[in-house]
């Protein structure tokens, strides 16, 4: 059995407009399990800084294909720990902030070509800190579903442990957080951008 970790609506990226670092604990995280190891998974991202810590809501990852996924924007190549390969699609890039937003928290237009520009133009994987993720990750609560609706520890030092699967789950993440960096570098806030992702992986060790 492949247990995989629900993705997470993200409403604040690692640092904040200002660049400054948020320590807020991300709290345990629900997982799915799927029964197959080659699978397709989906999800929504949202790069909108929040005045609170990051907060993580329902998944929007879901076991289907999406037609933006079939001509994506940029696509991201990468190799499991076991050997597996898997692939990052990334599109439907929008500009949406919150006109409820605090009055300090900026927002800019300019944040969909720049980010599109940087994956086009960037080996953004190279950028992406992943063993950092994992170490963060592995620092918080996961809890993952047996099957019955019984929630079970899941995870680094559980016996549910799956180095792919952390793997997997730490890539999507880091290269999030290496958008909104380059964005910071730039001086573009990211509040409001978001895009959808689609990975499909092949060779996943159960």
């Amino acid at each position: 059995m492949c247990w995989l970790r629900t993705w997470p609506r993200w409403r604040l990226p690692r640092h904040a407009s200002n660049g400054t670092p948020h320590g807020a604990s991300k709290g345990s995280r629900p997982l799915s399990s799927l029964p197959s190891c080659s699978w397709v998974a989906q999800g929504q991202h949202s790069l909108q800084p929040r005045s609170t810590g990051r907060r993580f809501g329902e998944s929007a990852r879901r076991r289907s294909g999406a037609d933006w996924a079939q001509h994506p924007d940029a696509t991201i190549n990468y190799t499991l720990p076991g050997g597996g390969s898997c692939e990052l699609r990334l599109g439907e890039f929008q500009y949406s902030p919150d006109p409820n937003r605090p009055a300090d928290v900026a927002a800019d237009p300019r944040s969909i070509d720049a980010a599109l520009n940087y994956l086009h133009s960037a080996d953004v994987l190279a950028d992406s800190d992943v063993d950092g993720v994992i170490q963060e990750n592995r620092s918080d609560e996961n809890w993952a579903d047996d099957g019955t609706g019984n929630p079970v520890p899941f995870g680094y030092g559980t016996d549910s442990y799956n180095a792919d699967v952390e793997y997997n789950l730490a890539v999507s993440e880091a290269v999030q957080e290496a958008i909104t960096a380059h964005l910071h570098t730039l001086g573009i806030p990211s509040t409001g951008l978001g895009y959808q992702s689609q990975e499909r992986c092949t060779g996943m060790t159960q």
